[in-house]
């Protein structure tokens, strides 16, 4: 009994302590150790740690220099890594690759032995006179050149003992049977069935856990005998900027390598799969760091709030009461002592950090999330799980309920309406995440909810950004790469627009004589909402099912409507270069290559200031091959950027506004992805809203284009207009967009056209028997916003109707084939089976009689100078001279 006795063990391992100060000598080579080898001695080093005296590891820490603590921290990062949580899989994967690596070790160490002793004296005639040293020196260089194969072990300097370390009496690795070392020269390597590997859940799961608490334990020491270092740090009035050149911790910790290296640790192990009791230990830990040294989570100059908090968030999401009730009330406690450190006046640091955290675990609803419980005893399972707006919304009921039972001093008054307010608007975000949720295919309405959630957030730079962010992966996910990209623009644009109007010193890092908005002007027109001024316009969002109930008021968030709070990551140098190489990789892949280079532009810019030659050399590399891209799809002309078509919703019962929202009697253009036919529109457009459908209603599909007369509509019907449409540019356009990807952004304006018969005045028909009688309706849509944008439907705020009569229509008829055939012509190389479809098209017309029919209808009387104009005529006349002339041009191309 004695012998197990705390006193006895402390006793036993102070023996083996000086194991610990040179094990820190062999850094480099604990990676290239096998994983069982690793495993064992982490075990050992766990166990020093655990069992000797806390005031022997403390002036061990104090005695120490910086190099080998850092050496010290990074081998509590090791110990770490070997004891995740591994499956049987996994773990038997690993044994068996350790196991072998060491039986083709034992094998190549036997098979040197044998030739070694096999060598007659004629061929090493110096052996008899050889010393035991050099004997042994020759037999080590045999092993390595007989080893195949690159394998990470170190060699023992005597060959011996490869034997004697893995007879019977050598120590087991944990997790494995003992076996007997074979003799048998070319024994093949054990498979994974044959490794005779034992795995116990509960016991891996307690050994995990034990190991952990450990490293926790350890943790929490390190962090008391430093602590005078970290109040020192705290004292500090930095002015260095919000990131480092490690960006994440680096300005709270200073020029201290040492407290970087603690605080990553620190949530390295906080991040990991934990037990209930470890992570319970953990927020003791938190709380004790947050009441002795309050300005490492909320000053202003600092990141410890943005890398918590998100964890926290985290694990109010887990199914675990305990833990869940633990986190609710740890954020309480945030906000309670971040009251107090701003003089009881707000705690805005706090705020905007929780809703950032919650809008980016609810905005990714694709992503699984783990719940960070690593499971024991108690049967806490670790899942992956998805958010749980019910757990969410029971730990933020228990942040309300804290601080309305909390006693409160009078300086502490304003704190509980502050955070009902902020429950409330957190409880919003969860609303409005839970519609986005339960909208499964209707990709349109969850853009228009993401886009009405990030337009409520004007007034606050940081959640704008996340729900813009959140956004972007929406789109990347169903591979809108071009939208993607605009919003990252948008979030770029943004940051550039508060660097130039904040007062905050963190953000003036940007050569703003070099990057402004306008940097972006050739991506994207629709950046003018993004500027300060723009924000002031008034958000109404209608308190209805198929609309987000978002409010625009986010008062309840930085506690002021014009307070400025930056504590989004992308507000920092690295955080905007992060921007800006995303947004780089969505125009890529949107072969939108003349906007990449606009960014690398602005890139450059920055790099230039900061005088990083080697991140300009990267950057010129990367642009080469982009305009290499470039050049080939401009001559081969092989890029497609999208197809476009009306929509419009109608109905005349009030009962269809339930499946119609608030886009009933609306028209939207609608951008689909590259050659997307109409029936694949329709197809998608039916099982959106025809799964809302029932016996007493139904949905029809109007593919006329014509105008919709609400009057000859039937009750309890839904009607869908779907029409395909064209860009549309003016002739200052036309003269300015030379090339596809030109007539792809910026553009706003569709056609589409109709043809119709005239009888006195009066539409009779559609098609004409002959082109005198056939007239034509163009008409002009007009949308709010240019394309591309944030979403891929926009809504239609204007509409211009052109009617064309019989020769008007003929003359634009002749002008069209006309450019087409010049168009093609006019290329670097010509398509000449494109050229030849063309002209079969122009000259061999099957359809009708085509221009022959034209000439004969409209030249080939005597009435036709009263009937039709003398104007008319004339210029009827000029296209088809021009038309003939193009014509031959064509064939004597294609001879």
């Amino acid at each position: 009994q004695d012998a197990k006795s705390p006193r006895v063990l402390e006793r036993i391992a102070e023996l083996y302590f000086p194991f610990l100060p040179l094990a820190l000598n062999s850094m480099n080579n604990f990676a290239n150790l096998d994983f069982d080898e690793r495993r064992n001695i982490a075990v050992f080093i766990l166990w020093l740690l655990r069992s000797v005296g806390q005031t022997l590891l403390q002036k061990w820490f104090i005695k120490e220099t910086t190099t080998r603590m850092l050496s010290f921290i990074d081998l509590l990062f090791a110990c770490s890594d070997v004891f995740q949580n591994y499956s049987r899989e996994e773990l038997e994967a690993k044994m068996s690759k350790s196991s072998s690596t060491k039986s083709e070790n034992v094998a190549a160490t036997k098979n040197a032995l044998e030739n070694y002793y096999r060598t007659t004296t004629v061929s090493q005639p110096s052996v008899e006179g050889s010393s035991l040293r050099e004997k042994r020196a020759r037999v080590q260089a045999q092993v390595k050149s007989s080893r195949t194969g690159s394998v990470a072990v170190t060699v023992p300097s005597d060959p011996l003992l490869s034997l004697a370390n893995n007879n019977n009496n050598s120590p087991v690795p944990i997790g494995t049977k003992p076996r007997s070392c074979s003799l048998t020269v070319g024994h093949p390597p054990p498979t994974t069935k044959d490794t005779g590997i034992e795995y116990n859940e509960a016991i891996e799961n307690n050994l995990n856990a034990d190991a952990n608490l450990t490293l926790l334990n350890v943790l929490d020491l390190l962090f008391l005998t430093f602590d005078k270092r970290i109040e020192a740090v705290c004292n500090q009035n930095s002015q260095s900027p919000l990131f480092g050149e490690a960006p994440i911790l680096a300005v709270i910790t200073g020029a201290d390598p040492i407290l970087l290296k603690l605080f990553q640790l620190l949530f390295h192990l906080l991040r990991k799969p934990q037990t209930e009791l470890n992570l319970l230990h953990f927020y003791s830990l938190l709380r004790i760091l947050v009441s002795k040294h309050p300005s490492i989570v909320f000053g202003t100059e600092n990141t410890f709030c943005g890398e918590l908090i998100p964890v926290v968030i985290g694990h109010c999401n887990l199914p675990n009461p305990t833990l869940r009730n633990r986190a609710a009330l740890f954020l309480y406690f945030l906000m309670k002592r971040n009251f107090e450190y701003t003089q009881y006046h707000q705690f805005n640091k706090t705020k905007v950090q929780i809703t950032m955290s919650l809008s980016d675990l609810v905005g990714n609803k694709a992503k699984d999330r783990s719940s960070q419980i690593h499971p024991n005893l108690a049967s806490l399972k670790t899942t992956q799980i998805k958010p749980n707006f019910n757990y969410l919304k029971i730990a933020f009921h228990k942040i309300s309920v804290a601080s309305q039972n909390d006693t409160l001093t009078p300086n502490e008054e304003q704190l509980q309406p502050q955070v009902l307010e902020l429950t409330e608007r957190l409880n919003n975000i969860l609303k409005d995440s839970e519609q986005i949720k339960n909208i499964t295919i209707d990709q349109e309405m969850i853009m228009d909810l993401y886009y009405r959630i990030s337009k409520s957030y004007k007034n606050t730079p940081d959640l704008r950004v996340t729900w813009l962010k959140n956004l972007a992966n929406f789109h990347s996910g169903h591979k809108n790469w071009a939208e993607a990209a605009q919003c990252m623009v948008h979030i770029a644009s943004l940051i550039i627009e508060n660097n130039k109007s904040s007062s905050n010193i963190n953000l003036k890092f940007l050569p703003e004589s070099k990057i402004t908005s306008s940097n972006f002007r050739e991506i994207s027109k629709n950046l003018s909402e993004e500027k300060p001024d723009g924000g002031n316009e008034k958000v109404i969002i209608e308190e209805d099912t198929n609309s987000a109930p978002c409010s625009p008021d986010n008062s309840a968030i930085t506690g002021s409507s014009t307070e400025d709070v930056y504590e989004s990551k992308y507000f920092t140098m690295y955080g905007f270069l992060d921007v800006l190489k995303d947004t780089i990789v969505y125009l890529n892949n949107a072969t939108m290559y003349e906007a990449t280079n606009q960014v690398y532009k602005i890139i450059n810019a920055i790099h230039e200031q900061q005088r990083d030659y080697e991140q300009l050399s990267l950057c010129h590399a990367e642009l080469s091959l982009v305009f290499k891209s470039l050049a080939i799809c401009d001559n081969n002309q092989s890029r497609l950027f999208g197809t476009y078509y009306r929509v419009g919703f109608y109905s005349v019962d009030n009962s269809w506004f339930k499946t119609f929202g608030d886009i009933d009697d609306k028209e939207f253009i609608y951008k689909e992805k590259k050659i997307t036919r109409l029936p694949e529109v329709r197809e998608r457009l039916e099982g959106i809203y025809g799964s809302k459908t029932s016996s007493s209603r139904k949905l029809i599909i109007i593919t006329e284009s014509g105008p919709v007369d609400k009057l000859k509509l039937q009750p309890n019907c839904g009607y869908i207009q779907l029409t395909a449409v064209q860009p549309w540019f003016d002739q200052e356009e036309l003269s300015e967009k030379r090339n596809p990807f030109e007539k792809y952004v910026h553009i706003n304006k569709f056609i589409f056209e109709t043809p119709f018969t005239m009888r006195d005045g009066v539409p009779v028909g559609s098609q004409a028997k002959t082109v005198r009688d056939q007239c034509k309706r163009k008409t002009i849509l007009v949308a709010e916003k240019h394309f591309p944008y944030l979403k891929t439907r926009i809504e239609v705020k204007e509409r211009l109707e052109v009617i064309l009569n019989p020769i008007e229509n003929s003359i634009e008829t002749i002008e069209f084939k006309k450019n087409e055939l010049l168009d093609q012509m006019n290329q670097k190389e010509v398509q000449i089976k494109n050229l030849q479809l063309i002209l079969q098209g122009a000259v061999r017309t099957s359809v009708n009689t085509g221009v022959k029919e034209i000439c004969m209808v409209f030249l080939g009387g005597d009435k036709n100078d009263t009937e039709w104009g003398e104007e008319k005529l004339v210029r009827l006349r000029e296209e088809l001279g021009s038309f003939l002339r193009a014509c031959r041009a064509g064939l004597e191309l294609n001879r």
